[in-house]
């Protein structure tokens, strides 16, 4: 069932993109790469839906993406770009099935600096973003 939901509170967003020439046609493949194991009951979401629902801070522990499982094989460049990260404590998270990646974080200009030279130092190219209200997503603004 679809229902309404309240704004998502989420901390601030870097979204790490690959360069131009590393993007070409990969869903077909990352979901080719799946098996029926990989499904699931929709936990995670549901899972989301209840974080949502009380209010709480979305954070890493909530999100998951069963492409990663297959990244390795299928996107070398994105899986070394993000167990780069890993392992310096960050929680890097697949945007879809890839090549873009992201992380959540707490803080301002500062964390995001470091985080994009760090995203940068890694090939892909770092934009720090933030989630919209719903009132902002749905505005139309004249520029």
């Amino acid at each position: 069932a679809v229902e309404p939901l309240r704004d998502a509170h989420a901390p601030s967003i870097l979204l790490a993109t690959p360069a131009e020439h590393h993007r070409g046609e990969k869903t077909a493949a990352m979901y080719a790469a799946l098996s029926p194991d990989d499904f699931s009951d929709g936990y995670v979401s549901i899972g989301v839906r209840d974080v949502v629902r009380a209010g709480r801070l979305l954070g890493d522990d909530d999100v998951n993406n069963v492409f990663e499982r297959v990244l390795a094989r299928q996107m070398p460049e994105t899986e070394r770009a993000m167990e780069a990260l890993r392992a310096e404590g960050y929680a890097p998270h697949l945007c879809g099935s890839g090549p873009s990646f992201y992380l959540l974080y707490a803080g301002g200009a500062d964390v995001a600096a470091t985080l994009s030279r760090r995203v940068a130092e890694t090939g892909f190219v770092p934009v720090a973003t933030h989630c919209l209200s719903r009132e902002r997503a749905l505005a139309v603004v004249e520029e």
